[in-house]
């Protein structure tokens, strides 16, 4: 009988505390996504390559049970808490690919606040919706991105490309062959310009709000929400590379999604020598690196210019005469020559 009951409170022990193991199995305390990115300039965001570091440092700035010793507030020992389980879900948005960890964390058992927590880290499967949201996380990066893309721009012999190389349709003619071009809005060329920056800015800004309303349908995605910076993708830089080697950075912000302000960043823009486009409009003594600038220069300075002589030194090589429009409206003839490696122009008097 006595052997009986022995057995009986064994059995019963035994039950207990698997009934307490598969209790604690299926128990999670709470859960965490997280999104990462190698692509980002954000150092925060970046993937984690010592996953187990990256773990104990997320528990340890969640758990409020834990503090630096020489940052703790109030008493640094108190009743030992209770270990907790928690699920990390980091989705690589740059893969499409989901991790889902599942951690169990042991609290110093003497109540210890100082003490890094004993951590037990295993994977787990992802379900279903962590592959769907990999996936749309993936998706709306890369969208991202082209947005990103598509604000950088040559134009060649005329024509608009994208960072692809590919044509998109519009052609400038003679009228924007140079940085300068712009900044003296030769032939309405900063005008035109300009219009092709607004329409652009404010496309993809609707494109851009469209996934993001879309993002606030799903409730799982929200945390994506917060790794975006949205708010930035109001102000942007289009970058304008020519044929001369000249290079036009302009700075845009779209105001109350309606207008877009759009402004040239001189010091970042360059001519076709190199110089920056503030010094060189800054400067008295002007020096075209190129063609296209000797041109424009002609137009924009024809009453300072030296009349074309009969006859040119030697060393002198003229590489075009041309019909220029003043800033007045009138159309007056230049020539341009290269002296060595410097353009040189002059007036037909």
């Amino acid at each position: 009988m006595n052997k009986l009951k022995l057995l009986l409170s064994i059995s019963l022990l035994i039950l207990g505390f698997t009934t307490e193991l598969q209790a604690r199995e299926n128990r999670i305390d709470y859960e965490e996504q997280f999104f990462c990115s190698d692509s980002s300039n954000d150092p925060s965001k970046a993937c984690p390559s010592d996953l187990n570091g990256w773990v104990a440092t997320k528990i340890k700035l969640d758990d409020p049970n834990f503090c630096d010793l020489n940052l703790c507030m109030g008493p640094q020992m108190g009743p030992a808490p209770s270990a907790y389980d928690v699920i990390f879900t980091i989705y690589n948005v740059d893969l499409g690919t989901a991790q889902k960890l599942r951690i169990t964390v042991n609290p110093d058992p003497f109540g210890m606040r100082f003490s890094i927590p004993d951590l037990t880290i295993k994977s787990i499967p992802i379900t279903e919706e962590d592959i769907e949201i990999a996936n749309f996380a993936y998706e709306a990066k890369r969208q991202i991105d082209i947005y990103e893309a598509s604000l950088n721009y040559t134009i060649s012999n005329g024509r608009l490309f994208n960072s692809d190389g590919e044509d998109l349709g519009i052609d400038f003619g003679d009228i924007c062959t140079t940085a300068i071009n712009y900044s003296y809005n030769d032939n309405t060329c900063a005008g035109d310009l300009n219009n092709q920056i607004r329409d652009t800015a404010m496309q993809n800004l609707h494109l851009i709000d469209d996934m993001r309303q879309t993002l606030f349908v799903s409730v799982a995605m929200k945390t994506f929400i917060f790794f975006v910076d949205w708010s930035g993708m109001s102000t942007r830089r289009p970058i304008f590379k020519f044929d001369d080697g000249s290079v036009l950075v302009i700075d845009t912000e779209v105001v109350d999604g309606k207008s877009v302000r759009i402004t040239v960043d001189a010091d970042a823009s360059m001519t076709a020598s190199g110089e920056t486009l503030a010094g060189y409009l800054g400067s008295p003594n002007q020096s075209p690196g190129s063609l296209e600038e000797a041109i424009s220069y002609g137009a924009n300075t024809f009453e300072k210019l030296n009349c074309e002589a009969a006859n040119m030194p030697v060393e002198t090589v003229r590489i075009t005469t041309t019909r220029v429009r003043l800033p007045g409206g009138t159309w007056r003839y230049i020539s341009v020559y290269k002296f060595g490696t410097k353009y040189v122009t002059l007036k037909l008097c």
